[in-house]
């Protein structure tokens, strides 16, 4: 946001009320906002799951080190492919406006409730976290999940669907 867009929506009266320089397709100042707003919501829902989502799937659901590592092998040959792939998408799918550029607020609508439904999948375990903490309490082998392969495919499809849905989203917002 621009210095005077800013002293204009405080209220600061030395800035003209409606500068033809701030007026945005999107509405003006509340084009601003949103886009503010939006920026945080992503900000706050990508912090969240990056800065817990290994803790969670390495000591509650207890994905075994090689499933995990494996997972994000596949996350990063996943990752270099999709922001691509959806960028891509989102050219071709936007609708075309009067004025030339693409609509891709139907994209982000879209995206952004799957993106909402993959940060939910996440704390969601496929299998009986109960069941993981138990066979660790138990003497499970390097406490690990009972089942590793449940564990570990659910791990490397939230990761992977979480991350296609913010790139979707964020992709289509700039």
């Amino acid at each position: 946001m621009c210095l005077s867009c800013l002293r204009n929506f405080l209220g600061d009266t030395s800035v003209s009320a409606n500068p033809d320089h701030l007026k945005s397709a999107s509405g003006g100042h509340l084009g601003h906002v949103a886009f503010g707003a939006t920026m945080l919501a992503s900000a706050a829902l990508h912090n969240i799951f990056a800065t817990y989502y290994l803790d969670f799937f390495l000591s509650v659901v207890r994905v075994n080190h090689a499933a995990f590592y494996g997972a994000q092998l596949l996350f990063l040959a996943w990752n270099a492919v999709n922001d691509l792939l959806f960028g891509w998408l989102s050219d071709r799918l936007a609708p075309m406006r009067a004025d030339g550029r693409r609509n891709r607020l139907p994209i982000i609508r879209v995206g952004g409730l799957l993106w909402c439904v993959a940060f939910c999948m996440v704390w969601w375990p496929w299998t009986d976290v109960a069941a993981a903490g138990a066979a660790g309490a138990a003497g499970h082998p390097r406490h690990h999940h009972p089942q590793p392969w449940l564990a570990a495919a659910n791990f490397a499809f939230v990761l992977c669907f979480y991350d296609a849905m913010l790139t979707l989203v964020e992709v289509s917002e700039e």
